[in-house]
């Protein structure tokens, strides 16, 4: 399964959750990867392993995906309000330098100043 998830073989731990059989291969739960690919999108986009933990465990607990996509949802409409919100910043911000001397944007001495 680390193998799917972009782990080498050799960095893969022997303790790791699966069963081992008689022909070597393990055999996961589909709650195992489903966990394991959650958690490996999480820590993609960035979140601490104390929120994926928190996340992996509401998940088990509630056992359906409802409460974990109310979070995803949440975490989703968060960024997109922050996002839209710089951007919005970011526009004012080149209004307002627009509408002052060109010396405020460049940083160069005012044509009135000394010289």
């Amino acid at each position: 399964m680390g193998v799917a998830l972009g782990e080498r073989e050799e960095d893969q731990d022997d303790g790791q959750a699966g069963q081992q059989h008689a022909d070597q291969v393990r055999r996961y739960l589909a709650q195992d990867v489903r966990d394991a690919e959650l958690a490996h999108l999480l820590r993609r986009g960035g979140q601490p392993l104390g929120t994926i933990a928190t996340v992996l465990g509401e998940l088990r607990d509630a056992g359906s995906l409802d409460a974990p996509a109310r979070t995803l949802e949440g975490w989703r409409r968060d960024l997109t309000f922050r996002g839209l919100a710089q951007l919005y910043a970011a526009g004012q911000l080149s209004i307002y330098l627009d509408s002052m001397d060109g010396s405020a944007r460049t940083g160069s001495a005012s044509k009135h100043g000394p010289h």
